[in-house]
């Protein structure tokens, strides 16, 4: 019997060891993912095509959305996109309670922020709702910053932090219809902290995640920029300057760069007398750099 025991004793042992190395075989391999990169379409799908019906937690939608997703970014990705798909913003449900978003099924930012949170620490994912301030608008443009009027989230994937906004990923405001269009923005998903402080400026300056945190004078000042900005790649704008006063007989040359090929046309918004349109331009000249 002891011979018996001390040979269950090495098995077991074995077992042990190679269970160790298989999961930090595994751990390891995803650390090697570059979750920015990653190809989303399988959680995507499953988000996309979940079964919509009034749910009264979102304790019921967690476990069923990533069941059949292996890895961290996975899952954190196919919460972010049923949020997206499935809340719609609201100013008539300005709670911060995860549950009554989900039977509301609208919210603000403080809910989106406050259920993608939930979400993910269900499924075993570490994430904070970050409170702070936007610059969405062209009044942001050198206004003090007093109170905080936005949330988003900071997530952990494989011991790094990264950004999304839950909120600004569902949908824009129209300003011609005056209302909220449903529309997804991957831009801010997993949102490079350089181009995320552009717009998001966090109350505590260490979920900046930058090196040399910018200061609030220097948020308030540039443009207000949009996602299309960064994903067209466009650099060295001037003049550098957010807000420019000029007279109706002057004229004004704007010039950036970018390494791809867009369209020839743009538009500006003037200010005349308090009220604004939009005048359609032509670019003249294209310089396009190839990187």
């Amino acid at each position: 019997m002891k011979t018996l025991f001390i040979i269950e004793k090495k098995i077991v042992k074995q077992i042990c060891i190679l269970f160790f190395i298989t999961s930090f075989l595994g751990v390891k391999g995803q650390q090697n993912i570059d979750p920015r990169t990653f190809n989303y379409s399988k959680a995507d799908s499953i988000a996309l095509h979940f079964p919509r019906k009034k749910y009264k937690s979102y304790t019921q939608i967690v476990a069923p959305l990533i069941e059949h997703l292996n890895t961290d970014q996975e899952k954190a990705r196919v919460l972010f996109r049923w949020i997206t798909n499935n809340i719609t913003y609201s100013y008539g449900n300005p709670t911060d309670n995860a549950d009554k978003v989900i039977k509301e099924k609208r919210a603000v930012c403080a809910g989106y922020s406050a259920l993608f949170k939930e979400m993910c620490n269900s499924a075993g994912i570490e994430c904070e709702v970050i409170n702070g301030y936007s610059k969405s608008e062209i009044s942001s443009i050198n206004k003090r910053l007093k109170k905080i009027d936005h949330a988003w989230n900071a997530l952990n994937l494989y011991g790094k932090w990264y950004l999304v906004d839950v909120t600004w990923a569902s949908s824009y405001y129209d300003d011609d219809k005056h209302r909220f269009i449903k529309a997804f923005d991957n831009f801010y998903w997993l949102t490079p902290p350089n181009y995320f402080v552009r717009d998001h400026f966090p109350e505590d300056e260490k979920w900046q995640l930058l090196s040399k945190p910018v200061k609030k004078s220097e948020f308030i000042k540039p443009f207000v920029y949009h996602s299309n900005y960064f994903e067209e790649k466009i650099s060295n704008l001037l003049p550098a300057k957010g807000i420019i006063k000029i007279k109706m007989k002057d004229s004004l040359e704007i010039k950036f760069t970018t390494p791809l090929k867009i369209d020839s046309s743009a538009y500006a918004v003037i200010d005349f007398e308090h009220t604004k349109f939009a005048y359609f331009l032509t670019l003249k000249k294209m310089t396009v750099i190839i990187l």
